[in-house]
Parts: structure tokens; sequence; C-alpha cells
């Protein structure tokens, strides 16, 4: 065979045996391609798994955050208006205090004028005791009037004593609402704190979600060709949960720190209101005592005024009685000096009188004499009669004429009842007039 033959078959071999090689190798890069390929797909499936798992944790994350903001801005817009009530209540305790101090300056005031009533009570008083012996009425009325004085200061007294224990007591309040007002302030102080943390996380999730952003358009632009970094990207990617994980314990540390914080807010606030309650309750006990003071201290001027007023009046009834007892003095003169008159004239008709009563006793008897007179002539007649009435039915007249002497006998009978009745008639006009001078006599 020829060398030139001889030596493109060896060429040939070698270049095939290359071409072979380079095919193998080929192959092999093909394989590991595919191989890439799947391990792409799923870097990608993963990269897409974790991604989604991302945005869930971070819409879950912004929810959260976002129910955090606004319960802290809930809790902000109470401690507000808690701090405005406060202020509210503090300054109505401010004005209280001064109504209070205004209505002791008042009391002392109408203690002074209690003491200068006093006074004048007791020059009046003076001045009663001459005329005690005459009017007892006022005497009595001054004594009451001192009794309710008495007893009015003693209960102004107990009063301001228990002013001052109420005041002490608005003081202690006072002390324990300033405490109230610190630890206010270090809880606001704490929530700022916590604000400013919870900020400073929202700035590192953003900073970390835009570099993970910035760093996985990076990887996807990057895959094609730098696939040997996915692993430190992995790394990275496990380092990043590990700090999201860190982040969420954070955050449910700071939850369970937020829920500590409110339940001591509601605790507080529930004291604040209790003690807001019971300083209401003890301003409008102390406003009705005050009132009561007052009305008590109202009435007393009034009684006051009007035992004056009646003393006054008992001096211009003493007045007045003084001039009508002096008009009562020239009354009991007249009285006596007609009495003296009308004594004289009873005596000269009493003598009067028994002179006409001996003349009617004397008339009395002759009627009486007449009356035994005239019965005797009446029973005389009646015997007459008798006897008439005997000898007519003995004689047996006709009966014409016994009627008619029966009549007449009736008629006789009749005209002698009439003159027996007449002498009673005859004495009763003398009887009234008799009466009637009696009456006279007594008027």
């Amino acid at each position: 065979m020829d060398p030139r033959t001889k030596n493109n078959k060896g060429q040939i071999k070698r270049e095939s045996e290359q071409n072979k090689k380079y095919i193998n190798e080929l192959n092999t890069k093909l394989c590991d391609y595919d191989d890439v390929i799947s391990q792409r797909d799923k870097m990608k499936c993963d990269m897409y798994t974790v991604l989604s798992k991302l945005d869930s944790m971070k819409t879950k994350q912004m929810d959260t955050i976002n129910e955090q903001l606004c319960k802290h801005n809930e809790m902000n817009n109470n401690y507000n208006i808690d701090r405005e009530k406060l202020i509210h209540l503090i300054k109505e305790n401010d004005c209280l205090r001064n109504e209070n101090e205004k209505l002791y300056v008042k009391l002392n005031e109408q203690e002074e004028l209690l003491e200068e009533s006093e006074n004048v009570h007791s020059t009046l008083l003076r001045d009663a005791q001459n005329l005690q012996i005459k009017f007892e009425d006022t005497t009595d009325i001054a004594n009451k009037c001192k009794d309710r004085k008495l007893l009015a200061e003693t209960e102004l007294r107990v009063k301001d004593k228990n002013l001052v224990c109420k005041k002490n007591a608005l003081s202690e309040k006072i002390m324990y609402h300033t405490e109230l007002e610190k630890n206010f302030s270090f809880e606001q102080a704490q929530n700022e704190c916590i604000r400013s943390s919870i900020n400073e996380l929202k700035r590192k999730y953003d900073n970390t979600v835009r570099c993970l952003k910035s760093k996985i358009t990076q990887q996807q632009s990057k895959l094609n060709e730098k696939l040997p970094k996915l692993t430190g990207i992995k790394r990275k990617l496990k380092g990043i949960q590990e700090e999201v994980e860190t982040q969420n314990y954070q955050t449910i540390e700071l939850k369970k720190k937020a829920g500590e914080l409110r339940q001591f807010y509601f605790n507080e606030k529930n004291k604040a209101d209790k003690v807001v309650c019971e300083l209401k309750t003890e301003v409008k006990s102390k406003a009705l005592d005050l009132e009561s003071v007052n009305t008590k201290l109202c009435n007393a001027q009034v009684e006051n005024a009007r035992f004056q007023c009646q003393l006054k009046d008992q001096e211009e009834t003493i007045k007045r009685l003084e001039s009508t007892i002096e008009h009562l003095h020239q009354e009991v003169r007249t009285i006596k000096e007609a009495t003296e008159l009308t004594t004289n004239i009873i005596k000269i008709e009493c003598e009067q009188h028994d002179k006409e009563v001996l003349a009617f006793q004397r008339k009395f008897e002759l009627k009486n004499h007449e009356e035994d007179e005239l019965e005797q002539l009446i029973n005389k007649q009646n015997e007459q009669i008798k006897k008439l009435k005997k000898q007519l039915f003995d004689k047996k007249f006709k009966t014409s004429v016994v009627d008619s002497l029966e009549m007449c006998v009736d008629v006789l009978s009749e005209n002698k009842e009439d003159l027996v009745l007449t002498p009673s008639e005859l004495f009763e006009p003398n009887d009234n007039k008799c009466e009637s001078n009696s009456k006279k006599m007594l008027q």
C-alpha cells in the first residue's frame, strides 16, 4: 500500500477517534445540559413556591402590621381622649377648689356676720330682759333663737372639719392623678419606642424585599449564564428565611408586648375611670354639702332677719300695748264710773221692783180669794143643778120640756165652766207683766 493512503487512513482514524471523543463529550455535555435544564426547572418551581410564600408572608405581615397600626392608633386616640378627660377633670377640680375657697371666704364672712348678729342679739336680749316681766313670750322666742344659733354654729364647725378632711382627700387624689399621668407618659414613651421599632422592622423588611426582588431579577437573568451561583443563592435564601423567621418571632413578641401593654392600659384606664367616678361622686357630695351649708346659712340669716323683724314688731307692739293699756285704763275708769251709775240705777230699780212685787203679791192674794169665792159659788150652783135634775126626773115632765131643760142645763154648765176659767186668764197678763219686769231688771 501507498504510504499516503496509510497516512490518510491514520489521519482519518485519528480524526474519527477525535470526533468520537468529541461526540462523547458532546453527549456527556448534552446529558449534563439536560440535567441542568431539569435542575433549572426545579429551581424555577422552587423559586416560584418561595416567591409565593414570600408574597403570602409579606401580605400576612403587612396585614398584621396594619392591624397593629390600627390598634396602636386606636390606643393613641383612646389615650388622647382619656388625657383630655383627665385635663378636663383637673380643670373642673381646680374650678371646684376655687369655688371651695370662695365658699370658705363666704363662710368666714357669714361667721363674722353671725357674730355681729349675736352681738346685736345680745343687746336686744338686754333690752328684752327689762320687758321680760310683762312679756314672757318674747323671752321664750329669744331663747329659741339662741338654741338654733348654737346648733347652727356647731353644725358649721363640724362641716368645716369635714371640709378640711375632704380637702386633704382631694390633695391625696391629685397626687394619685399625677402618678397616673407619669405612668401614662411612661407608657406613651414605651409606645413610641415600640412604634419606632415597628418602623425599623418595616424598613428592614422593605429593604430585604427590595434586595430580594433585585436579586431574584438578577438571578433570573443570570440563571442561563451562571448556574453554579444557584447554590449560593439558596444559601442566601435560607439566610433570608431565617431572618424572616426571626422577624416573625420578633413580631410575635411585639404582639405579646402590645397585648400586655393593652391589658395594662385597659387596667390603668379602668382604675383611672374608677378614680374619676369616685372623684365625681365626692365632688357631687361636696357640692351637695356646700349647698346644704349655704341653705342652712341662708335659713339662719332668714331666721335672724325674721327674729329681728319679730323683735322690732314686738317693740312696736309693746309701744302699741302701752298706748292700749293707757287707753284701757281710761276705759276702765269710764267703766267704773258707768258701773257706779248703773249700780245706783239698779238699786233704784230694785227698790221699785220690790215695791211692784209687794203690790203684785197683794193683787195675787186678792185674786186667790176671789177664786176661792167663785169656786164656792160654782159648787153651790152645781148642787142646785143636781137638785133640779132630780126634781125633773122625779116629776117626769114631758120629754120636750126635759130636753129643753137639759139643753138649758148644758148651756148653763158650759157658761159656768167658762166662768171657772176666767180667773186664771185674768191672772195670766199680770204674770206676763211680772216676767217682763223681772227681765228688764236683770238686763
